[in-house]
């Protein structure tokens, strides 16, 4: 449907019900007349609506069993929207206003891009209800795949780009779907017919008026009206003497047993499969079967009780993998179908990267095995064959350079810079090449990888060594350097990391030097990166003096340019100076002990994180590229996050929702792979800090809903690139975010259920992060946040009463960490945990001395952290605390009875402050 212009002289909406005043209006004059004559007619717009917002009625789209759609112009937010008021036949059904109320509700409640969204809705002053959504303009899914196929001979292969753009749809499909069970919902009318595409590829699942909540329990006086509803809907209408009338070519076998208590999520996995199987075999996949002259109850019988038609039969040169993906969705017994759209999106993954599909793993041949890892591996291959290049070419590029300290003569020189030009231009593309997806891609490649990345490593120290290269050549080595200091950090190597790190930052100090004058504007812009490149690098390990040192050298740098530098360069670099400015801070804040001094620090990361967003705000109109965008998202992200940790959580979720609604209004300009494996990046990073808000805010049902998102997001980009270390790094870090939220919501409730969910999250970003401290053991960062999951862990396991597996995970954590009450040395509730952790453990090692244990010594340290924290957390925060028998009966140490005191006291007074 394309958007259609305006007419003129169109009533604005809300319509009064005054005739006079509607017959100005000759569309909507006309239209009356026309209902004069039939009031069972549906009318072209409608005639009496009062609604937010300036509307003017534009043309009916369509019509279906529960309601009508028409298209409005919403003048004062210049968009066209879809109306959907129900029938007026609705009003005399239960059964059907129960189910249009049911489609409004459940709609509003899916925030999907996938699925379209809800701006408001109402009801008629006829009692009719209805609501306004985003307009569709697009076409159904099975014309657009006949568009497709008219266009050009398409082939079901990887190499094939417009077949793997209808694939790239199924699978957004499915990930809208997964969205909906994950909020138990399931749609129960998955079909073409409900699939919409849009020009720019757009696609949305539509139509949820078959739609259930798996927890609804709906009253028995509704449910043969709802099943006869149900049945109408799908076309399956029967005449007296059995004969067909609908023609149900996408039922699954329990819809077409009748039963819909028989249906649930695996119910739209079959409709999945069927669309699939149109997308194999170019029809329904029970075509033949309705072209029979069986009547249509025999019909229904056959699909609830034989397989379904496998795709190959329809179509021989259909993909045999993606065929036993279809035929696994649409297996007869829902139990062997796929768990999950997830996983079905998956296998279909696996598909598109040449792996091996779970679904037809038992038909591939040796050749075909083989065929796929070759395929899968072969830029590994590559590599291999460029490895051996570099040994031999750094054999000559030696011998080049004892030639040329033999020989000094001029054409000595122009011959070594001539192989230098070479040798930094393979360089250049061989790094770009170890950071390819293919390579992250795929796990058994992490070797061969780490081989090559040192051989890389080599040959730039080899070379950048010498004494005589010109400055260009010294810059080009510097930048270089500095790439290759981004992937060992990329991969986790940070020794490594910092050692290229500083040799840039000395490749681009020997330009700088030995260039003319009129050149040192370009050089010391290669050295300001190569140190904000190593700022970044060095704050990873913790070393904030060393990070501070090198901003405030940057600046030096800036100082120096400043005059030579267009007004573009200059606010730039200052705004991503301002912006380590304040990550600087930031950590500085994270290291102090005093609570005051944590304040003063945080406030100077907020004044650099506004500072850094103002200066990007004016770089935005002298050049509004993508990239410059993310940097201003990236800036918004850092001053929420600053804004947060100072308790101004209104100004923090501003920030976020800024941030978020300029990437929305770029999305469509970030279709590369590159760029959405870049907004993926930038949406889980603002994500997971959002989520801290949310639950500091008290709305953890948002916090759960941000989690969730980021989390799906990681695991995602850790399936697609296990190389990459910052995936496995921020999934970790979800779980802790969603495990907090769990946490607070228990401290409301004590739900027991919300606890068992808590205690198995915790776990995750446990088992998380003690991965990548072994993995990467020079990272300590890793193996402390581990130690404070478990820590965690050990709390919330103590509460579910399961005290001998909360000591060991205690114990894990002191494993870990032999002082974990020095982690986070002003965060209350760790300091909560460690000290019923430590009367876990006195109670176990030495119960009848406790104070003569070693841990008891420590407690009082604690003490000045936890007594704030008691006084002014949650209620029921300090409840447990003070009620918890573990404590309890360490009363006879001094600093445990003066906690349980400082506890009891807090929760007086805020009972007398209630009262």
């Amino acid at each position: 449907m394309n958007q259609q212009p305006i007419p003129p002289n169109q009533s604005e909406l809300p319509i009064r019900e005054s005739m006079n005043e509607s017959s100005q209006d000759p569309f909507l004059a006309n239209l009356f007349q026309r209902l004069k004559a039939s009031d069972a007619h549906e009318p072209t717009v409608p005639r009496i609506m009062r609604v937010k917002g300036k509307l003017k009625g534009i043309k009916k789209l369509g019509a279906g069993g529960l309601g009508v759609v028409y298209q409005y112009y919403d003048r004062r937010l210049q968009r066209s929207v879809a109306l959907k008021v129900a029938r007026h036949q609705a009003l005399h059904s239960p059964a059907r206003l129960n189910r249009f109320l049911r489609e409004r509700k459940i709609t509003a409640k899916l925030q999907h891009p996938a699925i379209p969204p809800v701006y408001q809705s109402g009801r008629l002053p006829d009692e009719r209800p209805y609501y306004v959504m985003r307009l569709i303009e697009g076409i159904r899914f099975s014309d657009y795949l006949n568009q497709l196929s008219q266009e050009r001979n398409i082939e079901q292969t990887q190499s094939d780009l417009e077949f793997n753009k209808i694939i790239d749809l199924f699978c957004s499909l499915c990930d809208a779907v997964q969205y909906a069970h994950s909020n138990h919902v399931v749609h129960r009318d998955i079909k073409p017919e409900n699939v919409m595409v849009e020009p720019d590829g757009t696609v949305f699942l539509v139509d949820w008026g078959l739609a259930r909540h798996l927890d609804d329990d709906k009253p028995d006086s509704f449910l043969d009206d709802d099943i006869r509803d149900e049945n109408e809907k799908m076309g399956l209408c029967l005449t007296q003497d059995g004969h067909q009338i609908g023609t149900p070519h996408w039922m699954s076998p329990e819809q077409a047993s009748g039963d819909p208590h028989s249906h649930g999520t695996h119910t739209d996995i079959y409709g999945l499969g069927g669309l699939l199987y149109l997308i194999l075999a170019h029809q329904p996949p029970h075509q033949k079967l309705l072209e029979s002259d069986r009547s249509l109850t025999e019909q229904l019988h056959e699909i609830a009780t034989l397989d379904a038609p496998h795709p190959l039969q329809a179509n021989q040169n259909a993909n045999k993998e993606l065929a036993s993906i279809c035929c696994k969705a649409m297996n007869l017994d829902h139990q062997l179908r796929y768990p999950s759209a997830a996983e079905l999106r998956d296998d279909v993954r696996r598909w598109q990267r040449r792996e091996i599909v779970l679904a037809h793993s038992t038909h591939y041949s040796k050749m075909e095995r083989a065929e796929l890892f070759a395929a899968r591996h072969r830029r590994g291959i590559i590599f291999s064959l460029a490895t051996l290049f570099l040994m031999f070419s750094g054999v000559t590029w030696a011998a080049v350079e004892v030639s040329n300290a033999a020989d000094q003569t001029e054409i000595a020189l122009e011959e070594q810079r001539r192989t230098n030009q070479q040798l930094l231009s393979s360089l250049e593309l061989f790094s770009d090449a170890v950071m390819q997806d293919d390579v992250l891609s795929v796990p058994q490649l992490r070797g061969l990888r780490n081989r090559l990345l040192t051989d890389l490593a080599a040959q730039y120290k080899i070379w950048s060594l010498q004494s005589d290269g010109t400055p260009e050549e010294l810059s080009r080595a510097a930048r270089g350097t500095i790439r290759l200091a981004q992937i060992e950090r990329e991969t986790g190597n940070m020794i490594r990391s910092i050692e290229s790190g500083n040799r840039a930052i000395e490749l681009a100090e020997s330009a700088v030097n030995s260039c003319k004058p009129e050149k040192q504007t370009d050089y010391r812009l290669i050295l300001l990166q190569a140190i904000r490149s190593q700022v970044s690098l060095v704050l990873i390990t913790g070393n904030v003096d060393q990070a501070h040192d090198l901003v405030q050298r940057g600046y030096q740098e800036l100082e120096h340019m400043k005059n030579s530098l267009s007004k573009e360069q200059r606010l730039e670099e200052e705004s991503k100076l301002k912006h380590l400015q304040m990550s600087v801070s930031y950590n500085q804040a994270n290291r102090v002990p005093s609570i005051e001094a944590r304040k003063q620090w945080l406030a100077k990361s907020l004044q650099n994180a506004q500072e850094a967003v103002e200066l990007q705000r004016k770089v935005i109109p002298l050049n509004g590229t993508i990239s410059q965008l993310t940097n201003l998202v990236t800036a918004l992200n850092a001053e929420a996050l600053a804004f947060h940790k100072l308790f101004r959580y209104q100004e923090a979720i501003r920030s976020y929702e800024e941030a978020l609604d300029i990437l929305q209004a770029r999305k469509k300009e970030m279709r590369a792979p590159e760029a959405q494996k870049q907004l993926k990046q930038v949406q889980i990073m603002i994500s997971f800090n959002a989520v801290m808000t949310y639950r500091a805010m008290g709305n953890l049902k948002q916090a759960r809903i941000a989690s969730r998102q980021g989390i799906t997001v990681c695991k995602e980009l850790k399936q697609a690139y296990p190389l990459v270390i910052r995936y496995s790094q921020e999934l970790a870090r979800g779980y802790g975010n969603l495990a907090e939220v769990e946490l607070a919501d228990y401290l409301k409730t004590l739900n027991p259920e919300i606890l068992e969910t808590m205690i198995v999250t915790f776990r995750s970003a446990a088992e998380e992060y003690l991965y990548l401290s072994k993995q990467y053991p020079d990272r300590k960062g890793y193996q402390g946040a581990a130690a404070i999951q478990y820590l965690r862990l050990s709390e919330a396991l103590h509460w579910a009463g399961q005290d001998n597996a909360a000591l060991t995970e205690f114990k894990r954590c002191l494993s870990l960490n032999p002082q974990p009450e020095k982690l986070e040395p002003t965060h209350g509730p760790n300091a909560i945990a460690v000290i019923l952790g430590y009367c876990l453990l006195i109670h176990d090692e030495k119960p009848d001395d406790i104070k003569g244990h070693a841990a008891a010594k420590r407690l009082p340290e604690v003490f000045k952290v936890v007594g704030d924290m008691l006084e002014n957390t949650t209620t029921s925060y300090v409840e447990l605390f003070a009620q918890d028998e573990a404590v309890l009966r360490m009363k006879k140490i001094p600093s445990i009875s003066q906690a349980i005191a400082t506890a009891e006291e807090t929760i007086k007074r805020k009972a007398a402050k209630k009262n």
